[in-house]
């Protein structure tokens, strides 16, 4: 999925159940704050999410969260990476967190993000593919609701 899709779904929603989206985001990111996350981080981030965290920032969203460029926010990703950095394995960047001990994020190779996004089981210890990329990953986790 690309930007222009994922915005059109996510405007829908916004129409359709405004509650969702109430909590005030982490500020938008720019340039400046994505080069300053990669070099700390030691990795080129994905298109997709650099893309999202500078329409929308971090934070809650919908029924999930997404790690954001603010360095002042709740939600910074290198804050949240540093946090994890004892139990998580090596070589991923953690970018939104399942608030019941498993994280999704970015397999890291060669210095560059992949673009699926993989969810580690903190229970389990286990990494696996779950997203082709953030913007999957947010409207069938974020805006869609369970039965």
């Amino acid at each position: 999925m690309l930007l222009d899709d994922f915005k059109k779904i996510i405007d829908q929603k916004k129409k359709e159940n405004p509650f969702w989206f109430e909590d005030t985001p982490d500020n938008l990111a720019t340039d400046n704050n994505i080069q300053i996350i990669e070099d700390d981080l030691e990795a080129l981030l994905p298109d997709s999410y650099k893309g999202f965290i500078k329409e929308y920032g971090g934070g809650y969203f919908g029924f999930t969260n997404i790690f954001s460029a603010d360095q002042n926010g709740d939600w910074y990703i290198v804050d949240k990476n540093i946090n994890a950095q004892f139990y998580l394995p090596q070589n991923f960047i953690a970018i939104s967190d399942d608030e019941t001990g498993g994280l999704y994020g970015y397999v890291v190779v060669d210095g560059k993000c992949k673009e699926e996004v993989y969810y580690w089981d903190g229970h389990e210890d286990t990494l696996s593919k779950a997203y082709d990329n953030v913007f999957d990953y947010l409207v069938k986790v974020g805006v869609t609701k369970s039965e």
